[in-house]
């Protein structure tokens, strides 16, 4: 059996539709946590080591899944485009996904996606029913990161090797992210994956709460 979870990153998103969050992808250096605490006798040491951030970065945001076996594009929001349900149903159903499962008719698989407007659209709920094998639509549990593979792992990877430097430009921020998402293997997501049945037994010890 195999799990597609479909994510959104205000400058990246993911696919392999499960839980949908947002991640704000900027043009600026991404954060690392080796700038957490420094204290350093040097001034030029330290400011090599610091990352700024100004209030109103540039940001792109983009859409991606995944799943044990696969990765699916990314697809990028264009600036003053909304990532509503027409959206949505449009350029992430029916331009990747549909054509995704179609090459993927003999495997099984479940579509899985959050609770946000464009997922719980009626429209997008009654393409889905005619599209999809499993007509029962699976809603991952609202405010739900620890249970999110694109959350609590692909993302981060993906920012932290995109934004290793600032960038000068959206194309700029687009182009490293497109790279370095193609660059990502296939076992490191499986790993990510290997990794949900911990963290399913986690979130019971916690009761449901956050664990990490």
């Amino acid at each position: 059996m195999k799990t597609i979870w479909l994510d959104l990153i205000d400058s990246a998103n993911a696919i392999a539709e499960s839980p949908s969050t947002k991640l704000n992808s900027t043009v600026e250096q991404a954060y690392n946590k080796q700038n957490d605490r420094l204290w350093l006798n040097e001034t030029p040491a330290a400011e090599k080591r610091t990352v700024g951030h100004s209030q109103h970065s540039k940001q792109v945001m983009v859409w991606a899944g995944i799943c044990f076996g696969d990765k699916l594009p990314l697809v990028f929001v264009d600036p003053g485009l909304r990532f509503n349900q027409a959206f949505y149903r449009q350029r992430i159903l029916r331009e990747v996904v549909r054509p995704w499962t179609q090459h993927r008719r003999s495997r099984f698989w479940i579509f899985q996606q959050d609770g946000a407007p464009p997922h719980t659209a009626r429209l997008t709920q009654a393409w889905l029913r005619r599209n999809t094998r499993d007509s029962s639509i699976k809603i991952m549990a609202p405010r739900s990161p620890d249970l999110n593979p694109l959350d609590y792992s692909v993302w981060s990877i993906l920012e932290e090797r995109a934004c290793r430097e600032p960038h000068q430009n959206i194309e700029s921020l687009r182009q490293a992210l497109q790279f370095e998402w193609n660059k990502i293997q296939q076992s490191t997501l499986e790993l990510i994956v290997d990794d949900f049945p911990r963290r399913i037994e986690a979130c019971i010890r916690a009761g449901g709460r956050h664990f990490e």
